[in-house]
């Protein structure tokens, strides 16, 4: 963004580039702030602090290897008292883990990172998954309506603890919205506790596969994705403008009733078989993939290599995913018998052909790579692996929080919603479209073009929440005994490498600046001049942020 050519080519020789000088404005609390920060560099015998306080809130719950915090920790063992006396009086101008595993309210206590506040999370970016693309198929629902126009922000500051004060404060926030916005009492240390993973491949009592539905969401289907394309139906009903919702499902609907009708009617009874939302799809689908299904290189290996990377699976979960596998294929075979029809069977398989992440993600790769059919073993892979990096954001607790409170329906309907109300089809025809420029895949033969983008796709879906570590600084019984504790990151995140929530691997930095390069989360970015070394961050991201600029240009 600061290439010299850049200037000449534009018309106003801007660079395309427009400076936004946003006021920050002080609240009381923000001078408490200040009052708190001065009043412990006396006691230690510190510098000036008004340009630490300027950067930041709760500066000693976020220092580290800073003159100040040196001293601090310093005096908290050889004469603790006057500290002890500052911290008691103002004790609410500290981060504490009893007030945020209770989901309090944390005020932003600092004029910077307010204006962040108002700029991302007040904007409605917390109930959001992912950007809404810039073209949407059908008009945005749910979450996504009346969303103004938003960007990914990236921050930039000298100082090496903002970072980690942009990140945990934006993602509490968020996270806290999430979890309680129907008034959900859940402890923040609980919320994996409380929110377990819903799309998963769990058996009944009696041993029969129950995630059948799991597997039907990430199924790619090559009839659905042919016969029911949302970019043709907004095409030919929107006059050159995005469609209403309904009038989309209600075109999805017809077609997935005459599909409907090429299958056998099912025997009469007095209740409907609900085995039909994933047999309809087998029999659709399955004899031209049967081989795909069952090869021991096809979807089983797609599911195991994915999840082992993301979710330490197990041979257990591996097995259970064969097991569903093998019930579905069992749908075409001659005495698989059944029953009556779900009345909402055409609108079940009208919501997973317009926003079934497996189907959704074949259509977009079909459209990098028209050389290749629909049921090409690569192609069905590269749609499965990113589908399989959808069930992880969906199987985030947070986001289990968000979407499932409220909602009537099974949790993998309600992400179907979700989808659908943000024309996921157009997201990922976008990202995709991008990523072959990007990643340097133009020319490339088509299953490289599919590997490579449905490789990174995956990659940037997958991230799991981080975390940064904070240390509470409350005074006991007399003493300062400083206790670290940790604060979920993911709707904002630091560049760099990254301790996950696992506490068992690091997110390398490119992964970051993946997930940061494509339309979800993290929608915030910050970081120190590392950054800065000529490295891309433009793709979803129109908004750079100067915190707090090196004094060297």
């Amino acid at each position: 963004m600061c290439r010299t050519e850049r200037v000449g080519m534009t018309q106003h020789r801007d660079s395309m580039l427009a400076e936004s000088i946003v006021e920050a404005k002080l609240h009381t609390g923000d001078l408490r702030q200040a009052a708190l920060a001065e009043k412990i560099a006396k006691v230690v015998k510190s510098q000036d602090t008004i340009e630490y306080w300027k950067s930041g809130p709760y500066l000693l719950n976020f220092m580290r290897n800073y003159d100040l915090r040196r001293k601090f920790d310093s005096w908290s063992k050889t004469d603790p008292g006057p500290l002890v006396r500052a911290l008691k009086v103002a004790r609410s101008q500290l981060l504490n883990f009893d007030s945020i595993n209770k989901y309090h309210e944390v005020a932003p206590a600092n004029a910077r990172m307010r204006t962040l506040f108002e700029d991302t999370i007040e904007k409605g970016l917390w109930r959001l998954l992912w950007m809404p693309p810039s073209l949407p198929y059908s008009t945005p629902r749910g979450n996504y309506q009346g969303v103004g126009p938003v960007t990914k922000s990236l921050v930039f500051s000298s100082w090496n603890m903002v970072p980690d004060m942009i990140a945990g404060l934006c993602s509490y926030e968020a996270e806290r919205r999430m979890v309680t916005r129907r008034g959900d009492s859940t402890k923040y240390n609980e919320l994996s506790e409380a929110f377990r993973p819903l799309m998963r491949f769990n058996k009944s009592r009696d041993g029969i596969p129950s995630g059948m539905p799991t597997l039907l969401w990430l199924f790619p289907s090559p009839t659905l994705a042919e016969v029911i394309d949302p970019l043709e139906i907004s095409l030919r009903l929107g006059g050159g403008k995005p469609v209403l919702q309904r009038t989309l499902m209600a075109e999805a609907r017809a077609r997935c009733n005459r599909l409907l009708d090429t299958l056998p009617p099912g025997k009469p009874g007095k209740r409907p078989d609900e085995r039909w939302y994933w047999a309809a799809i087998a029999l659709l689908d399955v004899r031209r993939l049967g081989r795909w299904c069952q090869d021991r290189d096809g979807w089983a290996a797609v599911y195991s290599n994915q999840a082992e990377s993301d979710s330490g699976t197990d041979e257990d979960s591996a097995t259970a995913f064969r097991e569903h596998l093998y019930r579905f294929i069992s749908a075409t075979e001659d005495s698989f018998d059944l029953g009556p029809r779900p009345k909402d069977l055409a609108n079940v398989i009208a919501e997973l052909a317009v926003a079934g992440p497996g189907t959704c993600s074949l259509r977009a790769l079909k459209r990098i790579s028209p050389e290749l059919a629909y049921d090409d073993p690569l192609i069905l892979s590269g749609a499965a692996r990113i589908a399989e990096g959808f069930r992880t954001l969906f199987n985030i607790p947070a986001t289990i929080a968000l979407l499932r409170r409220g909602s009537g329906k099974r949790y993998w309907r309600t992400a179907l919603d979700h989808s659908i109300d943000g024309n996921i089809q157009a997201l990922l025809d976008e990202q995709t479209h991008v990523l072959l420029e990007s990643q340097g895949l133009m020319n490339k033969e088509p299953h490289e073009r599919v590997a490579g983008v449905s490789e990174v796709l995956a990659d940037s879906l997958s991230l799991l929440p981080s975390r940064v570590r904070v240390q509470d600084v409350r005074p006991r019984r007399g003493r300062i005994r400083p206790r670290d504790f940790t604060i979920r990151c993911r709707f904002a995140l630091r560049f760099g490498g990254l301790i996950d929530e696992r506490d068992s691997s690091v997110t390398r930095a490119d992964t970051v600046r993946e997930a940061f390069n494509s339309p979800f989360r993290p929608f915030v970015l910050a970081s120190t001049s590392v950054g800065q070394e000529g490295l891309d961050f433009h793709t979803w991201c129109h908004r750079v942020v100067h915190w707090k600029l090196p004094p060297n240009p």
